[in-house]
């Protein structure tokens, strides 16, 4: 049974409760909760939240439906941060592969003033408990007056009286004519302070139309690159998890491509100003911090990959690498309080919001998006279908990670231009693409970690902080990891196969072969 709420009118239910049955008190009380979700609303999504409650040093750690159903509950002497920080148990276990590396954050805060009665039977047991509840809100670490909510009378059922509680609803709704209202607490809280639920994806979700100019199209794009950056900043300079600066970069990434795939629609004046503002940004503020978190992430994976008799010997890498992560977390912070960063932004910030010209001379600016979206996907399907069938067993690595760049430009470009298309058809597409950038990631990650763990042992000698145990797991660890690149090298061929079928040509060929002439992918 869950907790009923109801409206409350006129007259006071609690004394109508105390004059038709057996109770104890009223008594005062208050509490304060906060329900939680990550920045990306990961639960929101499945239809659950978290409610944190603290009582002395104990905090009640409550998953819930977003209708305010127990899900599951443990109680704990430590706010967990994230879903790794959770004792080991069934709550752990359910939040472990939803969450991931994402930080439990509070959004909403309700404070909760009441007083209480007690049901209580023959034998002087309390059966149901029903509170009066004034309550206000605020958003969760922000400077925010509280708003109030509307007073509610709720019902709190206690296992094994169900009779009773169905007894006290038919009262309540019968004789006292009191409206239940909608179960969940959350979504009122969250209409309250003016917040929208899944407010924020690092997907972009644009809706644009094949007529539009490619140079308006393409300030539309950046635009919304532009916003899912500043989202992050905050997160990133707070070090909360690491997905704000994956977001970020990806960000980044993508407006780098952009300037460079979507060709001729900006002053090329202005395309050389702003790639070189983000390629400082991606590789030289956030790449180096973003290199610490991806270790830190693997050492579960590292661990994995030895002996359990080697594991321990680990250890210094992984103080290592947190020592190094806050060195260059700090640096990258320096950098984004920079002149130098404001100014990119500001001037990026200005050249999109600027109307785009009646007319320009720039070949692609004037054309409709969607005919240039065909042509560049186009394009970048043949170059990835004439390279990826030329790699051989005795192709040289370099092959593979040049593809792999390809790949990732033709994903962002299918990406970019998805609302141009039916969604049916270009999806697939995109996943086919998603599992073979997958295999080829992989191979260049075993290869660059491979290098980097060469480095690192160098670093950790001269820091004095590595011993022979720890630099000999660190061999066998390399060992390990090329094993893994030369299996993902032996993937490859089953990978481009699932990519390079005749249905997925023929979709490509109908979807974005461009009316101009041009040789089709065999």
């Amino acid at each position: 049974m869950n907790p009923r709420r109801y409206k409350i009118g006129e007259a006071d239910p609690l004394q109508a409760l105390q004059e038709r049955f057996r109770c104890a008190g009223p008594e005062t009380g208050g509490a304060s909760v906060s329900y939680c979700d990550t920045f990306d609303w990961r639960l929101h999504r499945r239809g659950e939240t978290i409610c944190i409650s603290r009582s002395g040093s104990e905090y009640d750690f409550q998953l819930q439906s977003t209708q305010g159903r127990v899900l599951r509950r443990l109680r704990s002497d430590l706010q967990p941060g994230f879903a790794w920080d959770l004792p080991q148990g069934p709550m752990r276990d359910e939040l472990t592969p939803v969450l991931e590396m994402r930080r439990i954050l509070p959004i909403v805060d309700v404070n909760r003033k009441s007083r209480h009665v007690s049901i209580l039977d023959d034998e002087d047991k309390t059966v149901v408990r029903v509170f009066r509840e004034e309550r206000s809100v605020a958003a969760a670490g922000r400077r925010q007056r509280r708003r109030a909510l509307a007073e509610v009378l709720r019902v709190v059922p206690v296992r094994g009286y169900p009779k009773v509680f169905r007894q006290l609803q038919k009262f309540l709704e019968g004789r006292l004519g009191l409206d239940p209202i909608p179960d969940g607490e959350l979504e009122e809280a969250l209409d309250a302070i003016g917040q929208r639920p899944e407010d924020y994806s690092s997907k972009l979700d644009l809706r644009l139309e094949s007529d539009l100019r490619a140079d308006d199209a393409a300030k539309t794009i950046h635009r919304a690159l532009l916003q899912i950056l500043g989202r992050n900043e905050q997160g990133v300079r707070r070090d909360l998890d690491s997905e704000f600066l994956h977001d970020f970069r990806v960000s980044v990434r993508r407006t780098r491509s952009a300037l460079t795939q979507i060709k001729q629609v900006f002053p090329a004046r202005s395309v050389d100003r702003f790639r070189a503002g983000f390629s400082w940004l991606g590789s030289e503020v956030t790449g180096p911090t973003r290199d610490m978190d991806v270790y830190l992430l693997k050492m579960e994976s590292y661990k994995r990959n030895l002996p359990d008799s080697v594991t321990a010997d680990l250890g210094p890498l992984e103080d290592y690498l947190a020592i190094r992560q806050k060195e260059t977390h700090a640096a990258m912070v320096t950098a984004l309080d920079s002149r130098r960063y404001r100014d990119l932004l500001s001037a990026w910030e200005a050249f999109l919001s600027k109307p785009v010209p009646a007319r320009t001379p720039l070949a692609n600016a004037m054309r409709p998006i969607g005919e240039l979206a065909r042509e560049r996907i186009w394009r970048a399907w043949r170059r990835v279908f004439r390279d990826g069938r030329a790699i051989t067993p005795e192709t040289p690595a370099q092959a593979l990670h040049d593809l792999r760049i390809d790949c990732k430009k033709l994903r962002y470009l299918m990406e970019f231009f998805r609302s141009l298309f039916p969604p049916k058809a270009i999806g697939p597409l995109i996943k086919s693409l998603k599992q073979l950038q997958d295999n080829l990631g992989d191979f260049n990650d075993f290869e660059v970690q491979q290098a980097k763990l060469a480095e690192f042992a160098q670093d950790m000698s001269n820091r004095g902080m590595a011993t022979p145990a720890s630099l000999m797991a660190m061999g066998r660890l390399v060992d390990r990891l090329e094993q893994g690149q030369q299996r993902e090298r032996r993937l490859f061929h089953e990978r481009f196969a699932k990519l390079d079928t005749i249905d997925n040509r023929k979709a490509i060929k109908i979807l974005f072969r461009p009316t101009r002439k041009e040789k089709a992918p065999a």
